[in-house]
């Protein structure tokens, strides 16, 4: 079987691969980037990683999208626009106006979506030219949002994952979940225990007294990359010092985001008949919350096969919390349409209507400060 995956010279690619090499689900690992020289960087940390193990699967590495895809069984797109640079814009940029400066919550959430969502929708569309048959989970963020997107060109066929929910269900020994990605509650004894990152909807003025975790990770990767090119460097090694210094500041800095390369291989498993599970994904909403229509990405536990995934029965959200997600899934919904139309009314209201700006003259400043930044969103008119 073989696996392709899109952003192949992200950071995170060497745990997908250890996963790989203690679950030999594929015989070929195909990594795509536009960056030939991460793309180097991340190879010689799986070859170092695999290193004296005869299952492991056999990498290749390419900037040919077309080749990256063709025969591909499963796709995992882990895709970053603008890099690490756009997430310290996206955090400046909504902090200057006073509101949320996060990744994907808020202001920056927005930002995040409508430069990324053009992009993900062209390799959706590719996908579907050259590998119909192939199954894609996506770990592009925003998770649901991005998902949403790509399913407009691939159907069921496209998942989504985040390993958050997965943590808060293991933690409280229950699986009752329901929401939106990055919004959602678990149920436990009759109680709603919320999604780690409902603490930015709690505290959304919150501003750092220093670096931003999106300034610390862009100077740790930017040292990171420097040193794997040096063909002296012990790639391994160097790749899980940065990976340790990393996971030790997730508390101080927010959510964790380890594990995601376990329930990516867990899903895989399922799609490819190696029998059945139930996940936490975010799947085409098919009723599962009556209060957002079928085709609405929200993020519910599932059971999986070679069908696909199905979302399964949950308690209702209560009045408050199907509020909130309604005005973010419109907010989202305003992206989509910018991203499909080039619209720049839609992008503002998009920024305008999230909970979390909810200002028509601050939703001004942010698009055009958005677009001084950034270059991909020369497209909205």
């Amino acid at each position: 079987m073989r696996l392709t995956i899109l952003g192949g010279g992200g950071f995170r690619v060497p745990l997908i691969h250890r996963a790989l090499l203690r679950d030999p689900l594929v015989d070929t690992v195909t990594l795509f980037d536009t960056d030939a020289g991460r793309l180097a960087a991340i190879e010689r940390v799986l070859a170092a990683q695999a290193r004296g193990i005869a299952a492991a699967p056999r990498v290749t590495a390419t900037t040919d999208l077309t080749a990256a895809l063709t025969g591909a069984d499963v796709v995992f797109s882990a895709i970053r626009v603008h890099g690490l640079a756009g997430r310290v814009l996206d955090e400046r940029i909504a902090i200057a106006e006073g509101v949320l400066g996060q990744e994907t919550v808020g202001a920056g959430g927005v930002s995040f979506g409508l430069r990324t969502v053009p992009v993900a929708a062209g390799f959706a569309r590719r996908i579907a030219e050259v590998a119909p048959g192939a199954w894609v989970v996506n770990f592009t963020n925003p998770a649901g949002l991005v998902t949403e997107a790509m399913a407009a060109h691939l159907g069921d066929r496209v998942i989504g994952i985040c390993d958050s929910p997965a943590s808060l269900c293991r933690r409280f020994d229950a699986f009752d979940y329901a929401g939106l990605n990055h919004l959602g509650w678990l149920r436990v004894d009759g109680r709603s225990i919320p999604n780690e990152y409902l603490h930015y909807y709690k505290d959304p003025l919150a501003s750092p007294t220093g670096p931003t975790r999106g300034e610390f990770l862009q100077e740790q990767q930017q040292r990171l990359y420097r040193q794997l090119a040096d063909p002296a460097a012990d790639a391994l090694s160097t790749w899980d010092g940065v990976r340790a210094e990393r996971d030790a500041t997730y508390f101080a800095a927010g959510p964790s985001t380890g594990g995601y390369e376990d329930i990516a291989l867990a899903l895989m498993r399922a799609l490819t008949g190696g029998g059945p599970a139930r996940l936490i994904l975010d799947v085409r909403n098919r009723g599962s919350l009556p209060h957002l229509d079928p085709d609405a990405v929200v993020e519910v536990p599932c059971a999986v096969d070679t069908a696909g995934a199905r979302p399964l029965p949950v308690t209702p959200l209560d009045a408050g919390q199907a509020a909130l997600t309604a005005a973010v899934k419109a907010s989202e919904r305003a992206v989509l349409e910018a991203a499909a139309t080039g619209s720049a009314a839609a992008a503002r209201r998009a920024f305008a209507i999230h909970p979390l700006v909810a200002s028509d003259a601050i939703a001004d400043r942010l698009l055009a400060a958005y677009r001084r930044a950034f270059p991909e969103l020369a497209y909205l008119r």
